[in-house]
């Protein structure tokens, strides 16, 4: 979930501001890491601001690496295998995706109801960022309230995560089966926090609905999405999107049903930040529909030939659960 930098990809800060991002070879950061050498900062949330997109990037901490990362084997990159070496929130206990089973019954949660709220967005930007592809909104959309949070959660941008083929692809497992793609609203917490930098690593800070995709009737609302992939193609590349998005469109009908658990970013940092909200009903989208994604390229155009594979296969394997608590809002 939310990372943004491109393989090989890292963006250093000087001053007050963010230099242009530098392409340098994933290979390369790991040797310069491995024998010592100063780290770069990695960028990892992309949100909108109110007159043009920014990175908002904080530091994982003194002790952990700032080293490129992958889902994959790719270029010398830390794969995910590795991240619990050099992002040290990876190796808590309270870790995403998770398997989704049949949880624990609560009335009460279920007597809470969750309130979604969002406007009609309008001047919004597609970026493919080389984890994923996600679209960016302005302050003041829309968010939630209620449910499992008392707080108020604002939007502030949404991402996929899928698979090579439509066998598997979704972060979040329920009895074990994977959905073919992913969907994250993510949402930060206004209430306790002045930015998503800020909330982003704090216990409470954000908060996330899954919704899982499967294959169906076309999504009308996603199509206003997967109709410009093509410019959207290599990573890094980012367009305005001139039709007003209805986020609406993206959510289950049954918004009622869920299951809900505190996890963590599902990416590097892997900051314990996040609760959960999983639908329990998935959303349609054609055949076609998700095939565009597996269109997508995670290298910048014109870099190094080798670096070049399909944005596929973007997810995490399935944590513990450990000792948290997983809770459902409906019975079985």
């Amino acid at each position: 979930m939310f990372l943004l930098g491109c393989v090989g990809e890292v963006v250093s800060r000087v001053g007050g501001a963010w230099r242009a991002p530098l392409l340098i070879p994933c290979s390369r950061v790991a040797k310069s890491t491995s024998s010592g050498a100063q780290r770069p900062t990695v960028a990892f949330l992309r949100s909108a601001s109110q007159a043009n997109s920014r990175f908002f990037s904080t530091s994982t901490s003194k002790k952990s690496s700032d080293m490129s990362w992958s889902h994959r084997p790719s270029l010398g990159c830390a794969d995910v295998t590795e991240w619990q070496k050099h992002f040290p929130a990876a190796a808590g206990k309270r870790q995403s995706p998770i398997d989704l089973t049949k949880g624990e019954y609560n009335e009460e949660l279920a007597g809470k109801a969750l309130q979604i709220s969002y406007k009609e967005a309008r001047e919004c930007t597609l970026v493919n960022n080389g984890h994923s592809v996600q679209v960016n909104f302005k302050p003041s959309i829309g968010g939630l309230t209620g449910g499992p949070v008392t707080d108020n959660f604002e939007i502030a941008q949404y991402h996929f995560h899928w698979g090579a083929g439509d066998d598997k692809g979704s972060e979040h497992t329920v009895d074990g089966k994977y959905y073919p793609n992913e969907l994250h609203l993510v949402h930060w917490n206004t209430s306790k926090f002045s930015s998503v930098s800020e909330a982003i690593s704090e216990p409470n800070g954000l908060t996330v609905l899954g919704i899982f995709l499967e294959a169906g009737e076309e999504n009308v609302e996603l199509k206003k999405i997967t109709d410009r992939f093509d410019k959207v193609k290599h990573c890094s590349q980012e367009i305005p999107i001139e039709d007003p998005i209805c986020l609406k469109g993206l959510l289950p009908e049954d918004t009622k049903s869920f299951w809900s658990y505190d996890g963590s970013l599902t990416t590097p940092p892997c900051y314990e930040s996040v609760n959960w909200i999983v639908f329990r009903k998935p959303i349609t989208v054609s055949k076609e529909q998700l095939a565009a994604f597996r269109s997508l390229d995670e290298a910048k155009e014109g870099s190094d030939p080798e670096q070049h594979q399909a944005l596929v296969d973007n997810y995490r394997p399935v944590c513990e659960l450990n000792d948290r608590k997983l809770s459902t809002t409906f019975e079985e």
